[in-house]
């Protein structure tokens, strides 16, 4: 025999085959098994290759990631079978690469077969496939609208069947598909009935859930934020969170991070379905839940997180039931480890204690005091070092923010939304590549072959409520010429700040006083001492609409009516705490600009810092 034949693996029937995979003792020795077999392996053996490979990474990785390289060959060989896997093959293999860390831009393909076969085949389904598939998608993070529909068939049809944890599984995987991608309205809606549905079916399992599920599970639905809906599910999961948090089920002291997790949760589900929105909730499963959670709070706010104090805080004063021992155990925690704060927990946590008329010295000098953070950025852009007040400024700003009635701790801090944009415009050609053309073919008419070169020179740009001024700096330090605008005292102060302490050469940012609503407009001349441009290239916005003040919005749209000249383009970066509505470009915001004859369009940020672009979104705006 020759040497290349003996090197030849004997060929083994498929039932051995499978067998091998399944005793297989390693990740090495699956992927060993494929080099030898994989032209032997079909639709089955793939399924079960990928199931056993994802649980040998879990169990000997501690990253829980198999290297890309290793995972290419058999992703390819996947994606040849995948038109004729069955209903356990395809779960299998979506949750094989999901657990051994496959990015999502190597597993789309194989993902959007998956789904079309699924879709092709969702008679055969059932809730445990619906269930670890949903899971597989929303952790690798591919949107895929074939599979959603499967999914929701299988749920259509057979809601009633999915045991606990399927339950789980699927809605806090259908939740984060829900918020992950923009859906068309059919299909978004197509979500939230099969989320709807997976409701009905969850109520009775309710009191049979962990603590850790049952905040999982709820979480999922107060994210959706489906106005006047859940009164009878947000019952049910506060009278199972209270019976656990009484001692029940095993009786084991509760993870605190579930307590304040499902409080905030059955309180924002209730402020939605009128359980307990502008007044005291009465409901006596949600008030046995306020009360159980205060005793737990109370004794054990020491390990409290960050997120752990504002949703607790929050939770408690949108509940109406606030406990002063509760409260203050938080404020204290909370000054303790406010620098791990960001500012929307900052936010939350100071509205909550100001509602609840909390009174301490410790937590009041924490968000008070001045703090520098860096911020780096890539290219001729570079490092950023802002001073900061955790606290964003509420007590110097005495409760008013720009005399609109909105709140005075905003300006002071850093936002997602602020960190967005100027990620944004550290990347100029990536940037306006990203833009609707209307909008692209103006600023390139501006500034032409400069912004190819990684430049904003001979952009002119007004940053409104500009804060601290982020994206000003970072323009600037790209060619832009900046003038950074807010309207309130202590605000101008950092700014100015943190504008000289960035400035470099032929890169320093203007600083001007500006009201939304009135008639001054900032203009940058050729003189140094000149302030204020008619009709700038860029006008700039993050953070800026939030609340519920019609107020504050018409006198931000009055100011960019008169601010934008025909050519003018509007960026303007919404985040987490936006005003309804506003992420999805509606609400009354939008329908005052679409008055003042603007058109508005997202821009897609999909190379921007992950950590810092979740739930934030780019829209642009330019006129009719």
């Amino acid at each position: 025999m020759s040497r290349a034949s003996s090197s030849t693996p004997a060929r083994l029937d498929a039932p051995l085959l499978n067998s091998r995979i399944s005793n297989a003792p390693s990740a090495d020795a699956l992927l060993e098994l494929f080099a030898q077999h994989g032209a032997q392996m079909d639709a089955m053996h793939h399924g079960n290759l990928w199931n056993k490979l994802g649980r040998h990474v879990r169990q000997q990785h501690a990253s829980r990631k198999l290297p890309p390289a290793r995972a290419e060959p058999l992703l390819a060989a996947t994606l040849a079978h995948a038109p004729n896997c069955g209903a356990q093959p395809i779960a299998n293999i979506a949750g094989g690469v999901a657990h051994v860390g496959v990015p999502s831009s190597a597993a789309t393909p194989l993902f959007e077969a998956l789904a079309a076969r699924a879709k092709a085949i969702s008679a055969k389904l059932e809730p445990r496939h619906a269930a670890n598939l949903a899971w597989a998608y929303a952790s690798v993070g591919v949107s895929s609208s074939p599979m959603v529909d499967a999914i929701s068939m299988v749920i259509r049809r057979r809601a009633a069947e999915f045991n606990a944890q399927e339950l789980v599984m699927a809605t806090a995987a259908l939740g984060r598909l829900h918020g992950a991608k923009r859906w068309k309205q059919r299909r978004r809606r197509r979500i939230e009935r099969a989320l709807k549905r997976l409701a009905r079916a969850a109520r009775p399992w309710l009191g049979e859930l962990r603590l850790l599920d049952l905040d999982e599970l709820c979480g999922a639905y107060a994210r959706l934020g489906l106005a006047g809906w859940g009164a009878r599910l947000t019952a049910a999961a506060a009278a199972a969170g209270a019976a656990a948090l009484r001692g029940g089920g095993n009786g084991a002291a509760p993870p605190v991070r579930c307590v304040a997790n499902l409080l905030w949760a059955v309180a924002r589900l209730a402020s939605s379905n009128q359980l307990a929105k502008g007044r005291v909730a009465t409901q006596r499963d949600v008030v046995a839940l306020a009360v159980a959670a205060q005793r737990v709070v109370a004794a054990r706010s020491s390990e409290f997180n960050a997120r752990d104090c504002a949703n607790a805080a929050w939770g408690f004063v949108n509940l109406g039931h606030i406990d002063d021992a509760a409260m203050l155990a938080i404020a204290r925690r909370a000054a303790a480890i406010l620098p791990t704060f960001n500012a929307q927990e900052v936010s939350k946590l100071l509205y909550a204690t100001g509602k609840a008329d909390v009174k301490c010295a410790e937590l009041d000098a924490a968000a008070a005091a001045e703090r520098v953070q860096s911020y780096e950025f890539g290219g001729a852009a570079g490092s950023v070092a802002l001073t900061h007040i955790l606290g964003g400024g509420r007590a110097l700003a005495g409760g008013a923010r720009e005399k609109t009635g909105a709140t005075g701790a905003t300006g002071g801090a850093l936002w997602e939304a602020s960190f967005v944009l100027a990620d944004w415009l550290s990347r100029p050609a990536y940037a306006v590549a990203s833009l609707p053309a209307a909008a692209r073919a103006l600023l390139l008419h501006t500034a032409g072959a400069s912004v190819g070169a990684g430049r904003w020179a001979g952009v002119d740009a007004v940053e409104l409520g500009a804060g601290l001024g982020l994206p000003s700096i970072v323009g600037a330090r790209l060619g832009m010429r900046v003038v950074a605008t807010d309207g309130d005292a202590h605000v101008l102060q950092l700014l100015e700040q943190n504008a000289a302490r960035n400035a470099k050469e032929g890169g320093a940012v203007r600083v001007a006083t500006l009201e939304w609503g009135t008639p001054a407009r900032p203009q940058i001349g050729p003189h140094p001492g000149d302030l204020v441009l008619a009709a700038p290239d860029l006008i700039l916005a993050s953070g800026c609409v939030y609340g519920v003040a019609d107020d504050v919005w018409a006198a931000l749209v009055r100011t960019l009516a008169e601010l934008a000249g025909p050519a003018t383009v509007i960026l303007l970066a919404h985040g987490n705490g936006a005003a309804p509505g506003v992420q999805q470009m509606r609400g009354r915001f939008y329908e005052l600009l679409a008055r003042e004859r603007f058109a508005v369009a997202r821009v897609e940020p999909q190379a921007l810092h992950a950590d810092h672009r979740r739930g934030v979104e780019l829209h642009c705006v330019t006129r009719r």
